[in-house]
């Protein structure tokens, strides 16, 4: 009778070992193929389902709405994933007319942009330009005509000051409503356009001025020298073409 090798029965010990081990390993390969495959169709859905389907754009006028809309260059393919807020509000405030933005991602699928605008309040003109600029003296945009009836106005650093006299002239309804233009002379006083005639304002006390401007133009005396001059500069007087103006009705 013939011995059985020993080295037989550790062949097939081995050989067991490597098919138990490769099936094993063989299923894991799957199952962690599979899990990968189905992580990937899983984040696929996902970010086909954050495509930016709404932009939301509220408190702009359709003019700046459409300035937003441009800048962003934000389509139905856009994903949310590649949208940076700040990087949006950086496009947004650097359009002009805006003075203020707030931006939100309004998952799965809407990009809110809230803004304020800023108004304009006289058009500056220097160099053969005429510019719409707002309270804070901003440049917005330059224009060939009148623009809703706003002053005109002109002089060296013009654009930073005239918020503040445009303020003071309010509080005189007469004056503001026949204002046409005001200049910034030597950056230290305003000549004012109003009715047609040029009238100068002092260096200070401006409102004493405007007071007598105001009954001016209510004692109708202003709509006799269309195109004249009327120095305010000196408390007290009133000076016409040159010549000082006394005994008018009111005044």
């Amino acid at each position: 009778m013939k011995k059985r090798r020993k080295g037989s029965s550790s062949k097939f010990f081995y050989l067991l070992c490597a098919v138990i081990g490769g099936s094993i390993g063989l299923y894991l390969m799957k199952s962690q193929i599979f899990s990968m495959l189905n992580s990937t169709y899983n984040s696929t859905i996902k970010i086909a389902n954050l495509r930016i389907n709404q932009l939301d754009i509220t408190g702009a006028s359709p003019k700046v709405s459409e300035m937003i809309r441009h800048r962003l260059h934000i389509n139905s393919n856009t994903s949310m994933l590649d949208v940076s807020v700040d990087e949006v509000y950086n496009k947004v405030i650097s359009i002009s007319w805006i003075k203020e933005a707030i931006i939100k991602k309004q998952l799965p699928n809407v990009l809110q942009i809230h803004i304020t605008e800023t108004t304009p309040i006289a058009i500056y003109q220097q160099d053969g330009r005429s510019v719409l600029i707002d309270k804070d003296g901003k440049f917005l945009e330059e224009v060939q005509t009148k623009y809703n009836q706003l002053p005109l106005v002109s002089g060296l650093n013009a654009p930073g000051q005239v918020a503040a006299i445009l303020d003071i002239i309010q509080n005189y309804p007469n004056v503001y409503a026949h204002l046409e233009a005001l200049t910034y002379v030597r950056e230290r006083r305003w000549d004012l356009i109003v009715s047609g005639n040029k009238v100068n304002l002092p260096e200070k006390q401006e409102t004493v001025a405007l007071d007598t401007l105001e009954r001016l133009i209510q004692s109708g005396k202003l709509n006799e020298i269309s195109g004249g001059q009327i120095d305010l500069r000196f408390a007290g007087q009133i000076i016409m073409n040159g010549t000082k103006i006394r005994n008018i009705p009111g005044i």
